[in-house]
């Protein structure tokens, strides 16, 4: 996944789509532009994605893919396409996926992953291999299947032979899953493990997608982690490290964690700095198009309101503060 772009608009559709409008995949003259338009694309959808969420971004991403395949099968008229166009589209769908779990349609997400997976297996992409089968990890630990996201990570990490922020990414994503599972000792030593790799540094051999991996992300899983166990007020303090770190256009990523500290909070009943957070993510609301966290916290709510009259009437300005679920 390439570094979020700045862009002039990012929400019109034409915008993305016109940079391949006019080029052909099988055309030998013109590869390598319609590769880099490719790429071209996927900083618009990821720009698009930091700053509002993968709800919007995943309807762009989704048609753009299905044209950009069927225009690759019409074209190569039975010839494999170039290495480069293949593992363009192969990125292409890696994102398309992403966008489609942020924006919770994880049907198509699973679809959009396993397109990515043959497409950059048939263009030697290793990495980008890799990249998909993290992301397909993230899925199933947030849909609570912790074996089968195992079941991808340990074969990545006995195999070996990656990076260290690549490591890092994979212990990281173990140790979430362990945290799941109830294993708080294991889950924490891998934690410790991914976080000091982490501070490794980049080397050469690091995928442009690499950005993804930060402290910011470290603090973020460290809270879920907490949460995972049923520990929410030892989530609190990385939470609120890592909205602090949230760089000011990071919008999507400032939603998700608001909505993450304010599920904590309503687990605590801390009523009143719930209140305060819902103030914070009130302007979010209809500005950022997330539904993944969402709709956990959806769930919170729902929950907690059969916690009695006095939770409920906290819950009710709660919902008030944000206009509504």
């Amino acid at each position: 996944m390439v570094q979020p772009t700045e862009i002039g608009s990012p929400t019109d559709p034409d915008a993305i789509a016109f940079p391949l409008s006019h080029l052909s995949p099988a055309d030998p003259t013109r590869r390598d532009d319609y590769a880099a338009a490719i790429h071209g694309t996927i900083g618009h959808l990821v720009a698009m994605d930091v700053r509002a969420g993968g709800n919007e971004a995943s309807r762009h991403a989704t048609r753009t893919l299905s044209t950009q395949l069927r225009r690759s099968r019409l074209d190569a008229a039975g010839r494999p396409l170039a290495r480069d166009v293949t593992v363009a589209l192969a990125e292409l769908a890696e994102v398309t996926g992403w966008l489609l779990i942020d924006a919770n349609r994880h049907r198509q997400a699973h679809r959009a992953n396993e397109v990515s997976l043959r497409l950059a297996r048939a263009g030697g992409d290793r990495l980008m291999e890799l990249f998909v089968t993290h992301n397909i990890s993230l899925q199933a630990t947030y849909l609570r299947q912790p074996r089968y996201a195992l079941d991808l990570i340990e074969p990545v990490l006995d195999r070996g032979g990656l990076t260290s922020r690549l490591e890092s990414m994979f212990r990281l994503r173990a140790a979430r899953v362990h945290a799941q599972m109830g294993l708080p000792g294991e889950a924490f030593r891998l934690l410790d493990q991914a976080r000091c790799l982490l501070f490794d540094g980049v080397s050469d051999r690091d995928p442009g997608w690499s950005w993804w991996i930060s402290t910011r992300g470290m603090d973020f899983a460290t809270a879920a982690m907490h949460g995972s166990l049923g520990d929410w007020r030892r989530s609190i303090e990385p939470l609120g490290r890592a909205l602090e770190a949230t760089p000011a256009g990071a919008t999507r990523d400032r939603f998700l964690y608001l909505c993450a500290l304010l599920h904590a909070q309503i687990e605590l009943r801390s009523w009143s700095d719930a209140e305060s957070t819902a103030l914070q993510l009130a302007p979010l609301i209809g500005t950022v198009g997330s539904d993944r966290p969402l709709a956990r916290l959806a769930a919170t709510i729902h929950r907690a309101n059969t916690h009695g009259t006095r939770a409920s009437a906290r819950l009710q300005h709660i919902n008030e503060a944000v206009g509504g679920w």
